[in-house]
């Protein structure tokens, strides 16, 4: 490495090189990079005796100089910040931050007119021009903020850190020299802040990776739980609080991870309560390590975020990861820069350690590379499962094990009239939850009647009940089949009219007195299911810290002061079904923050939980859950508030099946006589609806004291209604009393049993599907092009819009950025609409896939971007779960009347916009019909597609994937040719390289002194060479001819003197013309190749073979 030396004027006087003789030599050279601080340092050590005299050059060493190299195709300039001098050398300090900027004071800035840019600050507070400096890359130049900065406190260093801290940007200081070793430019490059979104400054190293003695000398994993809490109060200036703020995040697995309700300021980390309890009883109720802050915020927004952000960072133990790299690293890896993202494995942990990180620090030194060594920051702990594609494949190989199914929809149902009206079949094969393309056969008595997608059943050729069979078929063979009967009915004869009359309904409640208003009830009270619940006998947990206080409803009464440790005892669910859990409840104290948790085999339920208002007299609280059998649940409550006066009681317990929480009762081993209800009411109406009124009853004594035997009475029976669902019109295929929402047909059965009948047959069923309609073409453009037509607008806050890959599909993501919360308005559109196509009074069915990072239901409608000129009315969307893939659809119908504007789009309102939520969109499509079907591309871009292969040039991508391409090609080609064959091709192969070696190690030799020569000359300008460095490629001329290349040294292309033209990749010549023979390993002719008389190229009718064709010629 050569260092030169400038003057004050930034001339260069001399250099020093260690070696070539006689020049001044250097040692103890340090070059020490920060990512964090965007500078560098640079000490090293000058000696003044060299060959046994003082050196002629040591006149040019002093405070006033400066100091450069060239390092990685970029100049690195210092200035002096220490010079120690001694009888023997020079101990030279230096920086290579511009010395104003360093040293300068900050200027204020008390006042701004509105949100400004950060090159508009950069200018006003006068760090830039004075300085020399100049903004060249800006990712952030279109970003607002309102800031002052009041006085003049720090160095405009500082103030540059401070500024840039607050745009959520990083920089880095890049500069430029003219030939004779004069500033031409001092450059300010400005990159987003690395988050989750952006990488920032360097780039992802997938090509680095550090493993365990290859590069990695070790790792050091420290983990601090000293700072750990997972349940905050936060409180900001002015009494600014959470109490009316309510919000929930789920981590990937869809489990809330933190969440904060209304009523409290309180914000919890359940899983890390679950992980890291604060006793060491784990079934203990407050099991919740708590903090407290006191903020300076003065708005809910901002001190939500900061409780959001707090927890998040302390709610787990912070990981510290050291990790020594051997000296050889940089060595290895010379393109490595700061901000480089890389992988780190190390196997000697349990499981394995996967990390990444990031290069914050590096230290090198040129004349001792034994010294060299990086620091990481930003670890990133990886987790070990399958890769994306493997995962895919996983998913494929369950998905293809899944059985096929038909599911069978008609436009007019099955049961046709006197004769009239047609009903089209529309059959949907599924394999699992997975629409599956198919054609279809619609056979009637054995005869194939029609092969396609639809089939029409007309009333006037049905006499007799006809059965259709549809068989679907996938790839020629038949996968599943389904059949459907149609009837055609006439009318009878006119019966004699009847008397006018209305439908009378008997109505029954019970009730522990006269009135009917002591836990007054129409439904019959249920048993209770758990034991001891009149008096909180038996095994209750944290009974002992609980005090009884009386009685309420002749129920014993449990009182607590203190926070936290609910009463409860556990219930395991003896069946599958839905239970319902009741008790009272009351609370006294302003701040008492009752709330009721609940727990499902061990795990908090947090749809179950329930926050109370303060000061409040018994009331009943209950809710409804689907258990399996063996589940265990409990629920209690607890003060959560912090008041002194806080006080809760609670009463009357109750487990028991069904959905209705029905009056307190007993277990079945303690009831009694007395327990039952003692009371009936009777009344008769037209309405059918039970009155919720007592007094609206007629009361009777139906139980007292047991008494003697009385006389044998009449016998009564109570009519039952019972109801079943199925997938057949008989109702013998899937059979089921409860319906999945995926039945079509409905039975009803009436009859004086109180238990549903399991009999199809004994059932009345109808059909219940509706009127359906299919289209097909799609009326969006561009779909699945990235983020080609999307648009995502706010009234305020930070977003991305991004193209990812999803599977090969250029899909759509929109992620809401965590600085700037979005307090107003919000919407998606996509642009692509072929508004020409939208007719009116027609059904249109919009269908996308979507992925949330919560759960979301999008609206949907066919407007402009403005809400003016409407196509259709605004529909909702199917729910989006969390973190998984959802084909969500709606039916947009068009006005009768549309609008004569014709620029209307998609538009889609309900984006999640809680800071950090996410959103991936793909196969987004508009057809005609109310039944989504498989995306498809829109009939134009199929065109375009057409239209733009027929231009007979590859693409860039289609050539860099040549590269790609190689090591496939090979392999095939060896797996394909027999033996023989094979044989012969690998010892021509061989041959033919063997060849060319000669050749090619002359080329890579003559590109090799070629750059050599590049950097002679930059080191010694009289030297016979040229260089012109660009942006990001350069153009060198040297005797070994003229190199046109990338700075990176990813690509070149060298013109030989000699006649010979070789391109390179990595330094590798990959392809020459030479002596009239173009020598390429690898290449793709995209339409034809001729050789002498003949040309081969691809069959027209049949794209998946060639053929050779005489061309002809003199």
């Amino acid at each position: 490495m050569q260092i030169w030396i400038h003057d004050k004027s930034m001339r260069k006087v001399c250099a020093l090189n260690n070696n070539v003789p006689d020049m001044l030599p250097y040692s103890s050279s340090q070059w020490h990079t920060y990512l964090e601080y965007s500078t560098s340092t640079f000490d090293f050590t000058i000696p003044k005796i060299v060959n046994g005299k003082l050196h002629d050059d040591i006149k040019y060493i002093n405070d006033q100089m400066f100091v450069s190299f060239y390092f990685d195709n970029s100049y690195h300039v210092f200035y002096v910040s220490q010079l120690v001098e001694n009888d023997f050398s020079f101990q030279v300090t230096c920086n290579n931050t511009n010395l104003e900027l360093a040293a300068e004071m900050s200027r204020p800035l008390a006042s701004v007119d509105g949100p400004k840019t950060l090159e508009w600050y950069l200018r006003n507070l006068e760090l830039l021009g004075f300085a020399g400096l100049e903004i060249g890359v800006n990712e952030i130049s279109d970003r607002t903020r309102t800031l002052t900065f009041e006085s003049q406190s720090g160095t405009k260093l500082e103030q540059l850190h401070s500024l840039m801290n607050q745009f959520d940007a990083e920089f880095i200081f890049r500069t430029e020299l003219n030939r004779d070793g004069t500033m031409k430019r001092f450059i300010i490059d400005i990159y987003q802040e690395a988050d989750k979104n952006h990488h920032g400054i360097g780039k992802v190293r997938g090509d680095v990776i550090l493993y365990y003695q290859s590069g990695l000398k070790g790792v050091q994993v420290t983990s601090d739980k000293t700072q750990l809490f997972n349940a905050g109060v936060f409180t900001g200036a002015n009494g600014v609080n959470l109490d009316s703020v309510e919000f929930e995040e789920k981590n990937e697995l869809g489990q809330v991870e933190f969440y904060s309700r209304k009523g409290t300021s309180f914000v919890f980390a359940p899983l890390s309560r679950e992980r890291y309890p604060s006793t060491m009883n784990p079934d203990s109720a407050d099991n919740w390590t708590r903090r407290d802050f006191q903020t300076e915020y003065k708005d809910v927004e901002s001190l939500k975020a900061y409780a959001l952000r707090t927890i998040k960072q302390y709610a787990y133990p912070l990981m510290t990861y050291t990790v020594s790299v051997q000296s050889s690293f940089i060595e290895n890896y010379k393109d490595i820069n700061l901000g480089d993202t890389v992988k780190i494995i190390d196997n000697n942990f349990r499981g394995g350690l996967a990390l990444e990180a990031r290069v914050s620090e590096m230290i090198i030194s040129f004349d001792n590379p034994a010294n060299n060594s990086v620091v990481f920051t930003n670890f990133k702990k990886l987790d070990n499962k399958p890769s994306d594609a493997l995962q895919q494949r996983i998913d494929e190989i369950v998905s293809k094990s899944l059985p096929y199914h038909v599911e069978i929809r008609t436009t007019n149902g099955t049961v046709f009239k006197n004769g009239i009206g047609r009903s089209t079949v529309k059959p949907i094969l599924k394999q699992g939850d997975k629409i599956v393309d198919a054609t279809y056969r619609f056979v009637i008595d054995g005869t194939i009647k029609y092969v396609g997608m639809t089939y029409d059943m007309v009333a006037s050729e049905i006499n007799q009940p006809t059965t259709l069979t549809i068989s679907a078929w996938v790839d020629n063979k038949e996968v599943a089949s389904e059949e459907v009967t149609f009837v055609n009915v006439s009318d009878g004869k006119q019966g004699p009219k009847g008397d006018d009359g209305k439908t009378t309904y008997f109505h029954t409640a019970w009730s522990y007195s006269a009135d009917g208003k002591d836990r007054f009830t129409t439904v019959y009270p249920n048993l209770n299911l758990l034991d001891g619940t009149r008096d909180f006998s038996g095994n209750w947990e944290n009974g002992g810290e609980w005090t009884s206080d009386g009685t309420y409803k002749g129920l014993v009464v449990k009182k607590r002061v203190w926070k936290w440790a609910g009463i409860y005892k556990t219930f395991t669910a003896p069946k599958d079904g839905k239970y319902t859990f009741s008790a009272y409840v009351k609370s006294s104290g302003n701040a008492a923050n009752i709330i009721r948790f609940v727990a499902l085999n061990g795990v908090d339920l947090y749809s179950s939980i329930r926050y109370f208002d303060n000061n409040f007299d018994w009331l009943r609280d209950s809710f409804t859950i689907t258990l399996k059998a063996k589940d265990t649940i409990v629920a209690k409550y607890e003060i959560a508030g912090s008041g002194t006066d806080s006080i809760l009681w609670t009463a009357g317990h109750k487990w028991e099946e069904g959905s209705v929480a029905t009056p307190w009762m007993p277990s079945a081993s303690e009831v009694k006589t007395a327990d039952y209800p003692s009371f009936i009411g009777h009344y008769t109406d037209y309405t059918q609806a039970d009155s919720p009124n007592p007094q609206d009853y007629t009361w009777s004594l139906i139980r007292g004291n047991d008494g003697i035997p009385g006389p044998k009475g009449a016998d009564g029976r109570t009519p039952y209604v019972h109801f079943a669902y199925a997938d057949s019109a008989d109702g013998q295929k899937g059979f089921s009393l409860t319906q999945t929402g995926s039945k079509r047909y409905l039975g009803v059965l009436t009859n004086f049993i109180k238990e549903d009948s399991t009999n199809p047959a004994d059932y009345t069923w109808s059909d219940a599907a509706g009127s359906i309609s299919v289209g097909g073409r799609n009326l969006l453009v561009k779909t699945n092009q990235g983020i080609t037509n999307w648009d995502w607008t706010m009234s305020n806050g930070d977003k991305s819009v991004e193209e990812v890959n999803i599977d090969g599909i250029r899909a759509v993501k929109l992620t809401k950025g965590t600085k700037t919360a979005n307090t107003g308005w919000n919407y998606i559109q996509y642009r692509g609409l072929l508004r020409k196509l939208i007719r009116p009074n027609t059904k249109y069915t919009l269908s996308f896939d979507v992925k949330p990072s919560v759960d979301v239901s999008f609206s949907a409608t066919l407007i402009r971007g403005n809400r003016k000129d409407e196509l259709t009315d605004t529909v909702l969307m199917n729910k989006a779960l969390a973190n998984q893939w959802t084909k969500v659809s709606c039916v947009l119908t068009s006005k009768e009347t549309l609008s004569g504007d014709l620029n209307q789009v998609v538009y889609l309102a309900g984006m999640p916009t809680t800071n950090g939520n996410w959103v991936i969109i793909k196969n987004i499509k508009l057809e005609e019909g109310d039944i989504p079907t498989q995306w498809t591309p829109a009939i134009e871009d199929i065109q375009d597609e057409i239209y733009s292969k027929a231009d007979d040039v590859l693409t860039q991508a289609q050539l860099n994937r040549l590269n790609e391409m190689d090591s496939i090609i090979k392999a095939e080609l060896y797996a394909r040719a027999s033996l023989d064959t094979l044989n012969q091709w690998v010892e021509a192969y061989q041959n033919f390289v063997n060849a060319n070696n000669a050749n090619r190690a002359q080329a890579e030799k003559d590109l090799a002194d070629a750059s050599a020569r590049v950097t002679k000359l930059e080191n010694d300008l009289n030297d016979m060479s040229e260089r012109w460095n660009f942006i990001d490629s350069y153009m060198a001329a040297s005797n070994e001819g003229l190199v046109v290349g990338k700075k990176d040294k990813s690509s070149s292309i060298m013109f030989n003197p000699n006649g010979r033209i070789s391109m390179f990749s990595a330094g590798n010549e990959v392809m020459y013309i030479s002596k009239g023979v173009i020598n390429i390993e690898n290449g793709i002719f995209s339409k034809t190749i001729q050789i002498g008389r003949y040309r081969e190229e691809q069959d027209l009718l049949n794209p998946d073979r060639n053929v050779i064709r005489y061309a002809g010629g003199a």
